[in-house]
């Protein structure tokens, strides 16, 4: 994997062998997520707005959730119902 830090954010490249398999960059709550959503954005508001995420992962020991939207290429990461992050992926 290659990534770099940039202004508030992480660019990420996840790689097999020389194959790119997924590129994602992230950008902290301080920046406003798309889709008209706000930072102080709950589960409930990101589902509303686009339904039900495609995946959703669990991290931290289970205190934070990712839900990923394939469908819109973005993730939205969330702690105590908020996003602390949010990003676009790509899978090539």
């Amino acid at each position: 994997m290659y990534q770099e830090e940039y202004g508030g954010g992480l660019c990420a490249v996840l790689l097999d062998g020389e194959t790119v398999v997924e590129v994602y960059c992230t950008s902290r709550s301080d920046e406003s997520p798309p889709f008209g959503l706000k930072t102080y954005s709950t589960v409930e508001d990101i589902k509303s707005k686009l339904g039900k995420a495609t995946e959703v992962r669990s991290y931290s020991e289970g205190k934070g959730r990712k839900l990923i939207y394939a469908d819109y290429n973005t993730f939205f990461d969330l702690e105590k119902n908020s996003i602390v992050s949010w990003g676009i992926r790509s899978n090539p």
